[in-house]
């Protein structure tokens, strides 16, 4: 280790993936272009859309903390899946109206358009098929590259040799780089705690890609000038 060694702390829940949920670069549901996503509001830089939700900003926190429930659907542009809860947001498990075994889990949707109301689940052990009303949340995990406000494709985001790396904003980038290129990283983290950083990919936290994936970073960087 030479004295020009670069040093990187992670202090744990400072650097949470939902702290860089100030704004999100994507791709407009309507025409591709970049958009961009402040609060309740989407805007696209091509078409002029304009499209708001109003509670995008608490859906965004609930599904980064994996809490599907009370996230609703409207204005939401990726996958859902239907799910089956009481009416406080308990979740349930679909079981199968004549035998009571566990039915396997409903298949997700590309989209919100066209959702039915019901639903139609068949047993795999006795055949019987069983109905339940269907209550549609979104379909997010965290290693997907889209937003959590609005399910948009993110706009700042490459396929490389190992995976795919996305990033939602300009700080988002840079907080990464200094990760990525740092010769030395310490982890002060509360016991127990696991940062965005500590649960990124091993590819990405792989010395013998670091030239590969910091160049991506510079250019998300040089991309997202145009609309900062």
């Amino acid at each position: 280790m030479t004295g020009n060694a670069t040093r990187f702390e992670d202090s744990g829940k400072a650097w949470a993936l939902s702290s860089f949920t100030a704004e999100f670069l994507v791709r407009c549901p309507k025409c591709g272009a970049a958009a961009l996503i402040r609060g309740t509001r989407l805007t696209c830089t091509g078409c002029h859309t304009s499209i708001e939700a109003k509670d995008a900003p608490q859906r965004a926190t609930a599904l980064l903390g994996n809490f599907q429930t009370g996230a609703g659907v409207k204005n939401w542009f990726g996958k859902v899946k239907p799910v089956l809860e009481l009416k406080d947001g308990t979740p349930l498990r679909y079981t199968c109206k004549s035998c009571g075994k566990d039915l396997a889990a409903p298949s997700t949707r590309p989209n919100a358009a066209n959702l039915p109301r019901d639903i139609t689940l068949t047993c795999e052990g006795c055949g019987h098929g069983s109905g339940f009303a269907a209550v549609w949340r979104p379909a997010y995990c965290s290693h997907d590259a889209r937003d959590p406000a609005f399910g948009c494709e993110l706009y700042l985001q490459k396929t490389l040799r190992d995976g795919t790396l996305f990033v939602f904003n300009t700080a988002h980038a840079e907080a990464l780089l200094q990760f990525v290129s740092a010769d030395l990283r310490e982890f002060k983290a509360e016991h127990g705690w696991h940062s965005y950083f500590t649960n990124l990919p091993a590819w990405i936290k792989a010395a013998k890609n670091r030239d590969t994936i910091v160049k991506a970073l510079e250019g998300f960087k040089q991309g997202a000038k145009a609309y900062g």
